[in-house]
């Protein structure tokens, strides 16, 4: 690279604003490039450019992707009868954050639809169907906190009573250990203290189920009550479904206790009610023979249905290879999602912003 003659070599700011137009305008030249242009040290270039910053010479501003143009991108990318709705929440760099994002998101949608709801006079208890997952979890907290804070609605959800349904039971563990099964207690313990009439459905299945010859596992399910469980489990109102990854740890430990086949998994599979899906948006028949629960066929027929409220919800980096399936097929309503993993599959990439640089 040959030496720049300088527009204003007489003042340090017209120098330095030369190299920061220079240095910011082009990603793929880096300040060893403007030291050698320049003929200056690199650590020169690097005291002028921070110089800029706090002289406020150079201003940044970030420009973030319009989230109404990403979410009408998305839908029409999708382009599916299935989905009403995606929901989009800010990226968080801190994965926990994230989470918080998207369960506070999810509990204010739940709000949204109970208000519909509630307006039918109809007499039926609300039925929720509820899956597996920290993110769920939150979820729940957070829509405790709403209704808290909500004297009608948790006067009205009162009177009209609230059923809750597991989706899915993962077998062979011992109940303790058994993450829907403790989250299913838990949402009834938190919505008991709040509401007057909340009933929780839940069929114990013996500890050994996974070691249960196949041909007998559907006299065990009659027996143990859960198959008529399961049944009225596809009768909710609103169902909250995880979505994890076969790159998440805990799906790998829950994968290893109900199947052997679990070394099989490959990478960046999303994973719904603790069944992984392929590329072709199905599950694999070694796995779902041996979890009891909704299956994504039976949530994409739900999801069809207009008066249902199938809830999709999950995100972060872990994540963002795991979600085209999931985007290309859908076995939900509505998705609530982090930017993120919107604009890797409609852009192949992570940045969902850009920084602009105004110069005095």
């Amino acid at each position: 690279m040959s030496k720049k003659k300088l527009v204003n070599p007489d003042t340090e700011k017209g120098l330095a604003l030369e190299i920061a137009h220079m240095y910011y305008s082009d990603k793929r030249i880096t300040q060893k490039n403007v030291a050698q242009i320049f003929g200056m040290q690199q650590s020169q270039v690097s005291e002028l450019l921070d110089k800029c910053k706090s002289e406020k010479w150079v201003t940044t501003v970030i420009e973030s992707i319009s989230y109404n143009e990403i979410t009408e991108n998305i839908l029409n990318k999708i382009n599916s009868e299935l989905v009403h709705n995606i929901h989009i929440v800010p990226q968080k760099m801190n994965s926990k954050k994230n989470e918080k994002n998207i369960a506070d998101r999810t509990a204010k949608r739940i709000k949204e639809i109970l208000s519909l709801l509630l307006q039918n006079t109809s007499s039926k208890p609300i039925k929720l169907g509820i899956g597996g997952g920290v993110t769920i979890e939150k979820t729940i907290d957070y829509f405790s906190e709403l209704v808290l804070s909500d004297k009608q609605l948790q006067s009205a959800l009162s009177n009209r009573g609230l059923d809750i349904y597991p989706i899915i039971l993962q077998c062979g563990f011992d109940m303790d250990q058994n993450d829907s099964y403790r989250l299913m207690l838990n949402t009834f313990i938190t919505m008991s203290k709040l509401l007057s009439n909340v009933k929780v459905h839940v069929a114990n299945l013996p500890k050994n189920y996974k070691d249960i010859p196949q041909s007998k596992k559907d006299v065990i399910l009659e027996y143990y009550g859960f198959n008529g469980e399961l049944k009225d489990a596809c009768s909710c109102d609103i169902y909250l479904v995880g979505v994890g990854s076969t790159n998440d740890a805990l799906t790998k430990i829950y994968s290893r206790n109900y199947t052997d086949d679990h070394k099989s998994l490959m990478r960046n599979m999303p994973v719904v009610n603790y069944q992984p899906i392929g590329a072709n948006g199905n599950t694999f028949d070694n796995f779902d023979k041996k979890v009891v629960g909704l299956s994504i066929g039976q949530l994409r027929k739900i999801a069809s249905n207009s008066e249902q409220y199938v809830i999709a919800l999950g995100g972060g980096s872990s994540k963002v290879k795991s979600f085209p399936a999931i985007f290309e097929f859908p076995f939900y309503n509505e998705l609530v999602t982090d930017v993120e993993c919107v604009y890797y599959y409609l852009e192949g990439s992570k940045p969902y912003y850009k920084t602009v640089y105004e110069f005095e």
